[in-house]
Parts: C-alpha cells; sequence; structure tokens
C-alpha cells in the first residue's frame, strides 16, 4: 500500500510507462473477444460526475479471478484482479486524504498477503474504506483502486505510483460511491452495475456518447476495451438498453394454473428502445417467445416497463418455470437479462409451481431441476437449478461429494452457487458451495436427527459451530430424499460468528497424523489438514505448528503457561465439554478444525462432521461394531476421551464381547507398522445391552503429576495408542484448565440429563420430521428413523446420563466430576489485583474465587454479566469457569494484557478474557459493579 504518494505517476520499478502500455495493448485484443455476446445492462439510481473527480472505470468481472502467485506486473493483475478508476476532470490538483471509497459490501475482514498492509474498512460505520493520507490527484490523473480478493497474492505496491490496494472492499455491482473529508457524495457510477462478462470494463466512453437527449440515458456505459491508466475506449458496439431487473407477479411459488406476469424496466443506453421479448420455458422443454408491451410512459427516472404474461393453463404442480428478457434499440443494439455470461452465473430467472407437498410440509422444501439427473450425482457432475426460499439459483453445478459417501445409493451432494451465493437462512452469509448431508449412514441404527441436534446443541451452548438443519429435496418435481443443508466451516462462519475472517482456519483430515502431535513436519502438513480460507498463505503454516510445539511443552515458558497465553480458555473448554456431553466419537484425529484469531493471538477449537455424536453400537439391542463399544467401554464413553489414556482406536483393551486386536489401516508415516486396531470380536449368543454386563475397569492418568512435561523431542505415539487429541491431552493433564472442563460439563449433565433437556430436544426434532421420514425410507430404503429415535432415547441418552450423573459424579466408581453447582447466592466473587492505566494496553481488573459455597474448587459463570454504573454490562462466554486460586483478569485488549512488562503477563499462566471497550473505569476513577447469575440473581461480589 502507498504512503504519501502523488496520484498521476504509473508504478515504478520494473513496471515503466512505455511497458505498461504495451501490457495493457497486448491484452486488449483478447478482452475485447470475450464482448461478442450481447450483454443484459443493469443500472441503479442515477451517477454523480460532476467532478472535479469522477468514476472513470470499472472492472467488475476480471477475465481471470484467480491469482495464485505473484503476477509478473501489475498490467497483468489489472486483467486478474476487479477494479476501478478515478479521473481529476479540474484544474487544480485534489487532496484525497481521508477520503471514503465505498465499492459495494465493505470487507474489513481481509489481509494483505506480501508485504502491502492491509486497508480496514472506513470509521464511519464500517461500510467504507479511508484513502491513505497525502495521496493526490493531478489535474487529469488517473488513479487506479484494485479491490484483490481475500485469496489474491499482490506484491508491494511501488511508492510514489499511481495505485492503491484496497485490501478492504469489493467491487460486486452495487455501485462505487466517493465521499470527501466532510461525508458529502463527490462522485458515484450510481446504484447496481451491470453484469458483464469476464473482462469487459464499464465507464464513461471517449468520445462522449451522444445520448444526452434520450430520456434516463446513463453517461455511462459498456467500453470496447479495459483501458487501465488510460484514455478509455469507446462504448462497446451492439450493446443495447439497460435492465432495471425483472420483477414477476406473484413474486415466489405459483400454483397450478396461475398466470405469471413478468416485467423488465429499461431504460436506453446508446439509442431509443424499440422493444422487448420474453423468453421462456416450462421444465427443459424448447425457450418459447412472447412480445412484451408497454405503454410507453417513463416514470422519473426515465424507466420504461414492458410486461408480458406466461399462460396460466400450461403451469403444473412442480414445474420449473425460467424466462429472461432480450430488449432492443433503434439503432440495433441488443441486450440480454440475465444474460449468464460467466460460467456458472444465471441464464434466467424464475419460479417454481409449487407442490401440495409445500403447504404441510413441516420443514422446508428444495427444489431440484437436472436435465441428466444421473450425471449430476456423479463426482463430474453437471449442470442444474435450485429454488429455495423464494429465489430461484439458476446454472449451478451439482455433483455427488464425500469419500466413503461416493459408494452411497443415496448420495451427499454440493452445488456450486455463483453470482451472489446461497442464501441458506436469514443473517447468514451467502456461500458458494451448499453441501447436503444425505444420512445414509450413521453411527448405530438411522434416525436422521443427530447430527442436527449435535449442532444445535453446540451452538446454544455457545460453541462457534455451522448451522445444520433438515430440508425435504424433490427433483424434477418429485420428492427425492430427506437431507440437510450444513454451513461449511470457512470465511463465511467467522463472519457469521463476528470474527476476523484474515485469520486461517486448519482442517483436521487425516484420521491419526493431524491430530496436532508436534512431529508433523511444516512441509507434510498440507498433506493432512485442509485449508478453508487463506489457502496461499503459506507463512500460516508456522503458527499451526507453533501451537502443536506449545501443546508439547516446546513453547515459551511452560506448557500450562501456553495454554492461558494461546488458547481462548472458555472458548476450547466449552467446545470440549459439549463434545464429551454428546459422545461424538469420531473427534480425536479428525473431524475438526482449529482457528487462529489474529485480533486476540488465540485458538480456538471448531467442531465438523458431528454425526457420531450420540454414538452407539450398530443395532438396536444388538451387538457392538468392529471399532468401538461406545456405551459399554470406558475407553470411550470416560469424560477424558481424546486424552493419551483415552484415544479413539482400540488399544489393549477387553471389552465385554471379547478381546484381542487385529490391525487396520496401517500407516507407514516415520516407519510406523503398528496401525490403527480393530476387535476381533468372539461369538455371542443372544442380544446385547448397549452398556455391557461388566464393570468398567478405569485407566489412570500418568500425566497429571507432571503436566509440564517436555514431550516437543520426543516422537509422538504411533497406531492406536496415539490416536488422541494434543490439545486435548494438554487441557486435561493441567489441573486449572481440567477443572474448568469438568465443572462445565458438570453444568451441561444437569441441563441436558438431569433437566431432560435432550430428550425434548430429540421429541421435537423427529416429531417434525418423521413424515418426511417415512418418505424417504420409501425411496432408499434404510429406514424411517423410528428404530434410531428409539435407540437414542432408550439407549443412548438413560446410559449417557446415568454415565455423567452416577458413574463418573461424587460417589460413582469413577468420581471425575464435580458436585452440582450450588445456587449463585452461595457463591462470593472477591476483586482481585487490578491496573486502572488509562492506557488500555496495561488496564485491567481482576475477579478470584472466594468461596464455591460447596461446590468444590470451581463454579462456572457461563452467562453471567459484570456491570459498571455508568458502563457497558459484560457477559461472560460460555466455558467461563472461576478456579480457587486461578486469577481471572478482565481487559480490553489481551494482546496488550501479554505484553505488560509487570505481573500479571505471559508466561505467567495469567487467565485473561477479552472485553469490550467502556467496560473497565478510566484510569484512576472509582467504579460501582453489579454481578448476575444467568437467571438475573444478584451475585456477592467484594
Amino acid at each position: 500500500m502507498m504512503g504519501a504518494a502523488w496520484a498521476g505517476r504509473l508504478p515504478q520499478g520494473s513496471c515503466s510507462r512505455r511497458s505498461l502500455r504495451s501490457a495493457v495493448a497486448a491484452c486488449v485484443p483478447m478482452l475485447v473477444l470475450l464482448a461478442l455476446q450481447a450483454p443484459s445492462m443493469v443500472l441503479g439510481e442515477a451517477p454523480v460526475i460532476a467532478g472535479p473527480i469522477v468514476v472513470n472505470e470499472v472492472l467488475v468481472s476480471a477475465a481471470n479471478k484467480t491469482t495464485k502467485g505473484t503476477p509478473s506486473s501489475w498490467a497483468v493483475i489489472a486483467t486478474t484482479t476487479d477494479w476501478f478508476e478515478l479521473l481529476n476532470t479540474g484544474s487544480a490538483e485534489v487532496d484525497l486524504s481521508g477520503w471514503t471509497i465505498s465499492a459495494g459490501a465493505a470487507d474489513s475482514g481481509s489481509s494483505s498477503s506480501s508485504g502491502a498492509p492491509a486497508v480496514t474498512a472506513s470509521d464511519g460505520g464500517g461500510d467504507g474504506w479511508k484513502v491513505p493520507a497525502g495521496v493526490k490527484m493531478l489535474p487529469g490523473a488517473l488513479l487506479l483502486v484494485l479491490c484483490p480478493s481475500k485469496t489474491d497474492v499482490i506484491p508491494p505496491v511501488p511508492a510514489g505510483s499511481n495505485l492503491l490496494v484496497a485490501h478492504g472492499i469489493k467491487v460486486n455491482r452495487d455501485g462505487i460511491f466517493l465521499y470527501d473529508s466532510a461525508g458529502n457524495l463527490a462522485a458515484s457510477t450510481g446504484g447496481r452495475l451491470p453484469p458483464s462478462k469476464p473482462g469487459v470494463t464499464f465507464g464513461l466512453p471517449q468520445p462522449p456518447s451522444n445520448n444526452s437527449g434520450l430520456p434516463g440515458a446513463s453517461p455511462y456505459t459498456y467500453l470496447a476495451a479495459p483501458t487501465p491508466w488510460l484514455q478509455n475506449a469507446g462504448p462497446l458496439p451492439g450493446a443495447g438498453p439497460f435492465f432495471h431487473g425483472l420483477k414477476s407477479d406473484p413474486d415466489g411459488p405459483v400454483t397450478p394454473g396461475q398466470p405469471i406476469e413478468v416485467t423488465a424496466r429499461l431504460t436506453p443506453n446508446l439509442a431509443a428502445i424499440a422493444g422487448a421479448t420474453l423468453l421462456y420455458r416450462i421444465n427443459f422443454t424448447p425457450e418459447q417467445q412472447m412480445i412484451m408491451n408497454t405503454n410507453g410512459q417513463a416514470d422519473a427516472q426515465g424507466r420504461v416497463s414492458y410486461s408480458a404474461t406466461l399462460p396460466a393453463a400450461q403451469l403444473k404442480a412442480g414445474d420449473l418455470v425460467c424466462w429472461r428478457v432480450q430488449a432492443t434499440d433503434k439503432s440495433g443494439g441488443s441486450s440480454m437479462h440475465p444474460n449468464g455470461l460467466r460460467p456458472g452465473y444465471p441464464q434466467y430467472e424464475g419460479t417454481v409451481v409449487a407442490l401440495p407437498a409445500e403447504a404441510a410440509s413441516p420443514i422446508p422444501l428444495l427444489y431440484w431441476y437436472a436435465e441428466n439427473p444421473a450425471a449430476a450425482v456423479t463426482q463430474a457432475g453437471s449442470s442444474s437449478t435450485l429454488f429455495w426460499n423464494g429465489t430461484l439459483y439458476d446454472n449451478t453445478h451439482a455433483n455427488r461429494r464425500g469419500m466413503t459417501a461416493l459408494s452411497w445409493a443415496k448420495p451427499k451432494m454440493e452445488f456450486g452457487v455463483e453470482n451472489d451465493g446461497f442464501v441458506i437462512a436469514p443473517g447468514v452469509p451467502p456461500v458458494s458451495n451448499l453441501k447436503l448431508n444425505s444420512y445414509y449412514v450413521e453411527l448405530g441404527e438411522i434416525s436422521f436427527i443427530k447430527e442436527v441436534i449435535a449442532y444445535q446443541v453446540l451452538r446454544d451452548e455457545g460453541v462457534v459451530a455451522p448451522l445444520s438443519f433438515h430440508t425435504a429435496v424433490y427433483l424434477n418435481g418429485k420428492f427425492y430424499g430427506l437431507f440437510g443443508i450444513i454451513e461449511e466451516v470457512d470465511t463465511n462462519l467467522l463472519e457469521h460468528w463476528g470474527l476476523p475472517t484474515n485469520g486461517p482456519i486448519f482442517k483436521s483430515l487425516s484420521g491419526e497424523l493431524s491430530n496436532l502431535r508436534w512431529d508433523l513436519p511444516t512441509s507434510e502438513m498440507p498433506s493432512y489438514y485442509g485449508r478453508p480460507n487463506r489457502k496461499h498463505h503459506t507463512e500460516d503454516w508456522q503458527l499451526l505448528a507453533n501451537l502443536t510445539k506449545g501443546l508439547a511443552g516446546g513453547g515459551p515458558g511452560s506448557r500450562t503457561s501456553f495454554l492461558f497465553d494461546n488458547l481462548n480458555m472458555p472458548a476450547v473448554i466449552n467446545e470440549a465439554a459439549v463434545q464429551t456431553l454428546l459422545a461424538n466419537m469420531d473427534r480425536c484425529t479428525k473431524n475438526f478444525n482449529v482457528y487462529y484469531n489474529p485480533d486476540t493471538a488465540e485458538w480456538i477449537r471448531i467442531p465438523w462432521d458431528v454425526e457420531a455424536s450420540m454414538g452407539q453400537d450398530n443395532t438396536l439391542g444388538g451387538s457392538p461394531g468392529a471399532l468401538w463399544c461406545i456405551l459399554a467401554c470406558e475407553q470411550w464413553n470416560s469424560p477424558l476421551y481424546c486424552d493419551s489414556e483415552h484415544p479413539q482406536d482400540i488399544s489393549g483393551i477387553n471389552t465385554p464381547w471379547g478381546q484381542g486386536l487385529t490391525a487396520v489401516g496401517l500407516n507407514p508415516f516415520q516407519g510406523s507398522a503398528t496401525g490403527r486396531r480393530s476387535l476381533a470380536q468372539a461369538p455371542v449368543a443372544g442380544r446385547l445391552n448397549a452398556e455391557g454386563t461388566k464393570p468398567l475397569a478405569f485407566r489412570k492418568s500418568d500425566d497429571w503429576s507432571n503436566p509440564d512435561r517436555v514431550q516437543y523431542g520426543s516422537r509422538s505415539v504411533i497406531g492406536a495408542p496415539g490416536t488422541f487429541n494434543h490439545l486435548t491431552d494438554a487441557i486435561f493433564d493441567v489441573t486449572a484448565t481440567r477443572i474448568m472442563y469438568l465443572r462445565r460439563l458438570r453444568t451441561l449433565a444437569d441441563k441436558y440429563y438431569g433437566q431432560n433437556r435432550l430428550r425434548q430436544m430429540v421429541d421435537a426434532l423427529y416429531a417434525k420430521i418423521q413424515p418426511v421420514a417415512a418418505l424417504d425410507n420409501t425411496v432408499w430404503q434404510r429406514g424411517d428413523g423410528s428404530r434410531g429415535y428409539k435407540q437414542i432415547t432408550t439407549e443412548f441418552i438413560p446410559i449417557r446420563g446415568k454415565q455423567l450423573l452416577e458413574t463418573y459424579a461424587p460417589g460413582g466408581a469413577n468420581p471425575l466430576l464435580p458436585a452440582a453447582q450450588v445456587p449463585s447466592s452461595s457463591v462470593v466473587i472477591g476483586w482481585g489485583p487490578s491496573d486502572s492505566s488509562s492506557d488500555k494496553k496495561q488496564a485491567f481488573v481482576s475477579l478470584q474465587l472466594r468461596s464455591p459455597g460447596g461446590s468444590g474448587d470451581s463454579v462456572d459463570i457461563s452467562g453471567w454479566k459484570l456491570s459498571r454504573q455508568g458502563g457497558p454490562t459484560f457477559t461472560f462466554p460460555s466455558g467461563t469457569v472461576l478456579v480457587k486460586n486461578v486469577t481471572l483478569h478482565l481487559s480490553e485488549n489481551v494482546k496488550g494484557f501479554r505484553s505488560r512488562s509487570s505481573s500479571p503477563k505471559a508466561g505467567e499462566a495469567a487467565f485473561v478474557l477479552l472485553v469490550q471497550p467502556g467496560l473497565l473505569p478510566d484510569g484512576g476513577s472509582g467504579a460501582s459493579w453489579t454481578l448476575t447469575d444467568d437467571q438475573g440473581a444478584a451475585v456477592k461480589l467484594e
């Protein structure tokens, strides 16, 4: 990013004025060829071009949207990354310092990838980008503003160039708006920009087009060639009228026999409008045409409406009805909307004729249409159309996904949705890939509900986790099956949860080697961890290596201090406790993500693939599976599951159904041949109780006496004994964090088993989906969910509740969990040391557990509220547990807190939480505080 610079000068160094002109000129023939198809012209509000600064040219759809490596020149970047160009049309220099540019949606989470510092969203509401100080434009100067995506690799900008790199805004057809330092609108393209073929720019033509006499005509149009840093080209030949969008009446699904009126609003571009034609088709029949009528009256913005009504007699239940409009002008120009100019972008708008099932369906319907359904369910896939929640998603790519699931009759599906993305649910950022889970195979009987229930509990308890819910899918108008829509763990999920998007996510994939073990070299990490975001930021691998090293005691300071200095402790404790609550069996070595928050320098774990939650053996009342004996063996049902004494795979145990081990899935990493393990089952007569018939044999930990032992440098365990999670193991080894975890687990166990919350959730969801599950069984013959529901309610919930509230509770056979937490009226919280410095990087206040009130040595304060008179209220995040002799510090800047030169600081196992600005009193001032529990009752604070 440039600092103080004079716009109007070309980039210095390797890209001279002559080479730049040559490079751009070389690109022009290719880009012109891309524009041969008639474009769709859609505009919004009137543009502002009074000057002296105007928006001169905009590239909304780059020719190649991927910049995987550092490009050879800035001219190449101008064809691979979206941008817009400003022009000073005045006779005087203009200082743009502090001006704000808004280009579509603010993207404040983006960051630079290669030396150019990121520029965040503006201070004024987060919907713009502030121009850096010292940016000035000479008369006649052109300033190119490059708007790279999150994954683009952009080299540093040479000093003194006429180029800005705006990591913070997106060019996404919502218009370009420029505000001066006083907040006045100085220039704009108007509202919605037109869609265009890749490489075709939109701007002010040279010479100016002669359309000033046309009502509603815009000074902007498609240009014949892109011209970054150069005088603009003339208008694109043959471009027709502008569209202001299509609308239909009714708006949404129609009933059989109901007519559909389609209206297009148009304004002239380079010549007066001649007419419009409606092109429509029903399902995949040949396209038909209708001449659209107009009353010829233009509205205040110069827009003229053209309408046509589709014949009701042709429309029957389950039909897909699609349309587009072609408009012409009197000079022979033509435009189409929508135009499908880019692969994967819509060629039609439209609706569906509702099925009778929609009105009675307890869950939302997803209409899926494929001209070749057999091809759509292959890995290669084919084109499809979706209709969801009133919106048609045309020209999407459908394909089968998964690994084991590739062999299933009922497929897991993925739909690639371009343009503005697929809206899963209100408030959830649109996704580019819609994923459907099929519930074809579950651990235990088919229930259709384990995954959805598990994610619901995780989210209800404040764990950062995806949204997941059911949908009834109809393919080409016929019921296809009961599926689940699942939100992906990626940048969109971070936005959904309000987390910085410029922090890396690492997805554990391998089944053993991605369990956060320290001795996996960074060069091999890409083989065992996925990268849902920041794929091209190779420097992030060292962050992951630092985490794994610290968990093994090889970081700065002790293992204990590393945990407190580098983990978001409440989030990690909470996620681990909810997973244990639900006995998710497939979480130790894969099916999780770790995310690094750059604002706090803290890690959290994000769950994924939780369908093994509420895990049971293969059949209702029957024998166990070959890999686990979930409810019957302590290795899996222990609250300490996933630590080094309770690995995920069978490791030298005797079970109620036999003993002996068989090696499966041998892993050759570092010469190992021990492999993972499977039960060698002995024949057993009759049916078996899910919890077994023998007392549990409890394993003793050999780690708790020395939690700060250094494992770094000693090879990690390989094979079945090594299939544990190194983060979980560290949390359970350290006394303070283990106490936090067990207290949080007890809170959850009392709520979901003691108060029957889990059974209530299961009953409600099963009743909701049961009619659709019965339909699914008629198609796929996998059961209607009734046996799975019975297995959960008669086996899992009673047995798991008994384990957590009796076996592992005080007085039980292995009393790991504490007693139930007493009412907050018995608890006393005291103030610890504090620093009221006006420097918020140093300031903090502290809390200490003075009297647990009979709750042992810990109190779960998740959801409790701390308020300061005259200030805001802070809600303690889920998983916050006060432990006796552990002080909790509250800071408005946790990075600053940990960098303190005096105690408390990093390296001292200091437990610190980030609070919102304004909670802490100003330096030297007193404060009056109140503390209330999660039910609003006052808690003694002294």
